[in-house]
């Protein structure tokens, strides 16, 4: 038997969650222009959280071949996505210290303009995938579920 994904999942997305939230109010952010598929990136993922438990059940329940991979498509891009955020957040925290170091605002630089585009191209890159997943997800009728373990349309 396959051990259950959210074990290793469910943490990972919960934590990429808080790291975008974090990084939601940072100004680096919108100078480097990837807020908006920063926030997008956590909208997919805290509906992909809602999702893993009953995504779990089905699989177990049905031995489902093609739910299993999309569980193992999820993870990988969760895994991605991780690995995004463990570059990116590094630079976020050494661009806002040499601000207050400088108190100025920052230079247009050639470097600059190279880290931004390569960030937001990886990201983008990143919100394809889940977007694709999130797809893939509707053909599963998975249902959303709060944190408290019930359907979110339950009262």
């Amino acid at each position: 038997m396959a051990e259950p994904v959210s074990i290793f999942v469910d943490p990972i997305v919960t934590n990429i969650i808080n790291i975008a939230a974090s990084l939601i109010q940072d100004e680096f952010l919108a100078i480097n222009g990837v807020k908006k598929e920063v926030v997008k990136l956590s909208s997919n993922l805290i509906t992909i959280r809602a999702v893993l438990k009953d995504a779990e059940q089905k699989q177990l329940d049905a031995a489902s071949d093609t739910l299993r991979v999309w569980l193992a498509k999820l993870k990988d891009a969760t895994c991605d996505t991780k690995d995004i955020l463990d570059i990116f957040v590094p630079e976020t925290f050494l661009w806002k210290r040499k601000q207050q170091v400088r108190r100025i605002k920052p230079q247009v630089s050639l470097r600059n303009v190279r880290y931004k585009s390569s960030v937001a191209h990886k990201i983008k890159e990143i919100l394809a995938k889940l977007d694709e997943i999130a797809k893939e997800r509707d053909n599963f009728h998975l249902e959303e579920f709060n944190d408290g373990g019930r359907p979110q349309n339950l009262p």
